[in-house]
């Protein structure tokens, strides 16, 4: 049986390949931006 679920799991994947090159540099800009971002929260979570 199906449990209930309280979240709701969302998959992607990401397939450069499938895109022309002149998206590539952007994608990586913002991947970058994505990730400064994720450890200054997590930077600022560890100093409560």
């Amino acid at each position: 049986m199906l449990k209930k679920q309280k979240q709701f799991y969302y998959g992607g994947d990401y397939t450069p390949e499938q895109w022309d090159e002149s998206v590539w540099q952007e994608d990586m800009r913002l991947y970058l931006v994505g990730l400064t971002y994720n450890q200054m929260r997590k930077r600022m979570s560890s100093q409560l």
